[in-house]
């Protein structure tokens, strides 16, 4: 991923728009091969709202985690609830919101 590169160097527009444009190839994947989003998906939104936060964009620091939230909640597996987990704790620690971690999000069941 470029954005490696771009992180290091503090180039928060440029790490945004590549971890956007792999976030949006990784569903356009998932949905043309049928499988899940699962971890190259997963691992952009995250980095997008870091790169996000960083830029003190914090709401859409906060739409990165609804989506997660939102994604995890179709799918239950446990790399999406990892990744609830990091971008609730990610979200909290950049805003300075520390009772965002106690939120909970409704699952599918059955």
């Amino acid at each position: 991923m470029p954005s490696h590169i771009f992180f290091a160097m503090g180039m928060w527009n440029e790490a945004a728009q590549s971890n956007e444009e792999a976030f949006e190839a990784s569903k356009r994947s998932a949905e043309r091969t049928g499988r899940e989003l699962e971890s190259g998906g997963y691992h952009a939104l995250w980095w997008l709202q870091y790169a996000s936060l960083q830029q003190g964009r914090f709401a859409d620091g906060r739409k990165a985690l609804e989506t997660m939230e939102r994604l995890a909640a179709e799918r239950s597996t446990p790399l999406a609830r990892f990744h609830v987990v990091q971008t609730r704790a990610m979200y909290a620690l950049e805003t300075g919101e520390p009772y965002e971690c106690r939120r909970t999000w409704r699952r599918r069941t059955g």
